[in-house]
């Protein structure tokens, strides 16, 4: 034993030395662990840095016994990446064989992350395991069955970029907040084995920022109206609203301290950079009368002024003192008077002169010029950094594609000269930017074209190649894996690439997605859909099952195929179970018949592919097929023009599908809302509070998911659905029933309405539009063929997927297509003022009797869903387990809705 340094030296050496035979014995059962604890293991040749961090991870995820396969080593001097090879037993070696069951997998790495990585790169490609979001599966860790394969010659993956990065601004609040230490730790150890080693630390802020402010003379009474309630805090930390969901409460403000304090402490173990928050110019509504003479103006501190710059230090210091040392700091934004990072201010920093020279965009928003930028640029760096002078600034370049892709009406020249002036102010490789929605076609900031007078479009700043295909943490399956593929090969490429990323603004959705992309730094050969059949395996733990990998193989031609739609915001996902008739659906842009097909045999190898992961892969591609196929084809169905007994059974009939929608989710516990809001109230049971913020943190959880921003975060669970959801359907119906014939004419013929217009999604103009005046019946029939068409304007001839308000139009005429009608306001001296009481009034008019004899539909559903969100929690109506069995389930309704 002393001559042995490592494990991988016992186990290459020892069927090399006949008189060993014993010991070779006595090492059989013999884990690293117990190895470690006698010593054995001690003095690691060359000094190297320790495993143990990964070897912790292994065990946390696989337990002892599959971690103990494993003999890791570090050598900083290779190239970033690893070896991976596999060594037989010494008792298979003493026998001459190589047996399956009994090999050590060596994996030797330039570091942690690599390590990590290289782990589950065997485990995922060689043994049929899959690592996943904690509400997506989970991981699928089961040993092969006929134990664990050799690897048939040494592998060498070097990484293409540097950097593996993690988390949108807006995650931590759409899918986070609730998150004790033990599910963090579970996060960072699937961060660890993804090769993950930038993330953005968001965590506890709050605490460090009430301290800076105290010190400035802003007490708490004022940043209780500045903070957002938990699941809001991404807002009030940049974005500029103020005290949305609050006032938050001190014990989660020290609760959240402390536990980033451990987070950042872990993430250092495993040799990741954490990302900290810096301070961006957002500050409280009082300001202007606490300091009278600073340049603050609605929420916004400019970045020349010297308060900047005090309250920046200070929160710089903060950070570093409670939570670092860290090297990488994040802000965003354009760092002028009233205008946040992501243009959510702009009433003064309009410019009639920016307007009249690069046409209206975007309000008239004004850019600073190039020698604004550099100034900024230094004076905010210099803040910044002042606690870790060489950290590198992390910018999410959310606001540079904000103005860019408008047009090249939309500023886009002073655009480049303020980046070109920004990024001037800072030395290079200190500036990394997040291309924070390089997976949208045509949105790519390192795809934007070079200019003649400012050179490359980001200049001097490096980029990382990030994917967000979700907004607000809506329920998604789909993207086009063989574009993420190709786009991000085609980025590490440049010289500007410098990392991979994922900038969703929730998580729990569409895995494969999302870890296509962590994977394309180490995929050189694969194609998407041979990658995918790889990822299937890994979901079902075996890749011998025909019907599975047939399974995967047509997700890849329907939700995953080449040319998918991108998920975009903001008025996106509207999944059937989760609209009212009327409102706008999303329709599937794949053949739903193959999506059917994949279902199936998703069934059939269900026995074979017994595990979470392939699961709820399974109701997850069942969800998609009832919303997408059987729910949109009842609701085309539903005439509201129909009387009351027709009317009623065309909904009822719709509601059934909701009903089936909700049973398939609730059988996995990643749909389960109840679930979601048991964990959120558990929040109470650690902040310190004694459970007496159990309520509060539902609350903030219950508006979230339904009305926050319009319905920006609509969740497909179950229990939102059947509670939420269906009865919005129930009051749509009633309303829909006593105000049915007031205007309309009769069903099968388009309803004019003479002046007036619809506030709308645009489908477009009709084609006739570009040479010749659109006749009435020329419009009608584009409409008719586009089931998206709800009506249109003539003259204009612009076709229209929704409407939301109907207004006054002097010069139009708006027609709806059978089946439609608008909402119930048809007078602007109505919208927002009509009670159940009184006919309401307008800019001091009395309305007279144009109220409607009941409360509008708008307002009916507002108070219901006010009423909804105060509920409290019972887990007899909104179950926290999983119940009913998945496979019995969808084949039910495979068989229902043929």
């Amino acid at each position: 034993p002393s001559l042995v340094h490592s494990e991988s030296h016992v186990m290459g050496r020892c069927a090399n030395y006949l008189c060993l035979g014993a010991w070779a014995v006595c090492l059989v059962g013999t884990t690293r662990a117990d190895l470690a604890s006698s010593g054995v293991l001690d003095g690691v040749a060359g000094g190297a840095p320790s495993t143990d961090p990964v070897a912790n991870v292994l065990t946390r995820v696989l337990g002892a016994e599959t971690a103990s396969i494993f003999d890791l080593s570090l050598d900083p001097t290779m190239p970033q990446g690893f070896t991976l090879s596999t060594i037989p037993s010494p008792l298979a070696m003493l026998a001459g064989t190589s047996n399956r069951s009994e090999v050590t997998v060596k994996v030797t790495a330039s570091g942690l992350p690599e390590l990590a990585y290289g782990c589950a790169y065997y485990l995922r490609t060689y043994a049929s395991m899959s690592f996943a979001w904690e509400r997506t599966g989970g991981n699928q860790v089961a040993p092969p069955p006929n134990g664990f394969p050799p690897v048939p010659k040494p592998v060498t993956v070097a990484k293409t970029v540097k950097w593996s990065y993690y988390q949108n601004v807006c995650t931590q609040s759409y899918s986070m907040w609730w998150w004790d230490w033990p599910r963090w730790e579970r996060e960072i150890d699937w961060m660890a084995l993804w090769g993950i080693n930038l993330v953005l630390a968001y965590t506890g802020q709050e605490e460090v920022f009430r301290q800076v402010y105290n010190s400035i003379g802003v007490n708490d009474s004022i940043l209780n109206q500045t903070f957002d309630g938990p699941a809001f805090l991404t807002w009030s930390r940049g974005q500029g609203t103020f005290g949305v969901g609050g006032p938050l409460p001190n014990y989660w403000m020290t609760s959240q301290h402390d536990l980033q304090v451990k987070i950042m402490n872990r993430l250092r173990e495993l040799g990741m950079q954490g990302i900290l928050p810096g301070f961006q110019g957002n500050v409280p509504k009082a300001m202007p009368e606490l300091f009278p003479d600073a340049n603050t103006s609605n929420g916004w501190l400019d970045g020349l002024d010297p308060l900047f710059d005090k309250i920046g230090r200070g929160v710089a210091a903060g950070m570093q003192a409670d939570f670092g040392p860290a090297t990488f700091v994040e802000a965003d934004g354009w760092f002028s008077l009233e205008t946040g990072p992501w243009l959510s201010s702009q009433s003064a920093a309009r410019d009639p002169a920016a307007d009249s020279a690069e046409g209206s965009c975007l309000g008239g928003f004004k850019i600073p010029s190039e020698d604004e930028a550099r100034t900024r640029g230094e004076k905010i760096r210099t803040s910044l950094t002042s606690a870790a002078p060489d950290a590198v600034w992390v910018y999410q370049g959310y606001p540079w594609f904000r103005v860019y892709s408008q047009g090249a009406s939309c500023n886009q020249t002073a655009l480049r000269y303020f980046i070109k002036g920004f990024t001037d102010a800072i030395p290079k490789d200190k500036l990394l930017v997040l291309d924070l929605i390089a997976d949208s076609p045509g949105n790519a900031l390192w795809r934007y074209p070079p200019s003649p007078d400012t050179g490359p479009f980001t200049r001097n700043a490096s980029l990382i190649w990030c994917a967000l295909n979700n907004w607000g943490g809506a329920v998604h399956l789909g993207g086009d894996l063989t574009f993420v593929l190709n786009e991000t090969r085609a980025a590490m490429a440049t010289d500007a690439v410098v990392g991979v990323g994922l900038t969703p603004e929730g998580i729990d959705n569409s895995p494969a997605y999302f870890s296509l992309v962590l994977d394309a730094p180490w995929t050189a050969a694969p194609t998407a859909e041979d990658w995918l059949l790889e990822w299937g395996a890994g979901r079902c733990g075996r890749s011998d099952v025909a019907a599975a990998n047939q399974a995967y193989s047509l997700l890849f031609e329907t939700v995953y195929r080449p040319g998918q739609k991108y998920l975009w915001c903001c008025s996106n996902p509207h999944f059937c179970p989760t609209v009212t008739p009327g409102e706008g659906v999303d329709r599937p842009g794949y053949n739903i018949s193959m999506l059917r097909q994949a279902l199936e045999l998703m069934v059939i190898a269900a026995p074979s592919c017994n595990t979470s992961a392939f699961l709820f892969d399974l109701v997850d591609v069942a969800r998609e097929w009832l919303s997408m196929g059987p729910c949109l084809t009842v609701r085309d169905k539903v005439d509201p023009h129909a009387d009351p007994s027709n009317l009623t059974a065309q909904v009822t009939e719709l509601l059934d599908v909701f009903a089936d929608v909700d049973r398939m989710m609730a059988t996995d516990s990643g749909f389960l809302f109840g679930r979601w809001l048991q964990q959120s109230r558990a929040v109470s049971d650690w902040d310190g509070s004694g459970g007496t913020l159990a309520d509060f943190y539902e609350w903030n959880s219950r508006v979230q998911v339904s009305t926050w921003a319009g319905g920006y975060s609509r969740r497909e669970w179950s229990g939102v659905v059947s509670t939420y959801y269906a009865e919005r359907v129930n009051i749509w119906l009633n309303y829909t029933i006593a105000t049915n014939g007031a205007s309309n004419d009769a069903a099968g013929t388009y309803t004019a309405y003479p002046n007036m217009d619809c506030n709308f999604d645009d489908l477009g103009r009709a084609k006739c539009a570009d040479s010749h005046a659109c006749t009435l019946a020329e419009v009608e029939a584009e409409c008719d063929s586009m089931p998206a068409c709800i009506g249109f304007n003539l003259p204009g001839a612009y076709l229209k997927k929704a409407c939301n308000d109907f207004k006054a139009a002097s010069s139009s005429t708006f027609y709806f297509k059978p089946g439609h009608s608008p909402p119930p306001q048809r007078s602007s001296c109505l919208y927002g003022y009509c009670t159940p009481t009184t006919n309401g009034t307008h800019n001091g008019l009395d309305c007279g009797g144009q109220c409607p004899a009941m409360t509008p539909l708008p307002q009916q559903l507002a108070q219901f869903a006010a009423k909804w969100q105060n509920t409290t929690w019972n887990e007899s109506q909104l179950p926290a387990t999983p119940s009913g069995d998945p496979v019995a389930i969808a084949k039910e309704l495979l068989a229902k809705y043929t």
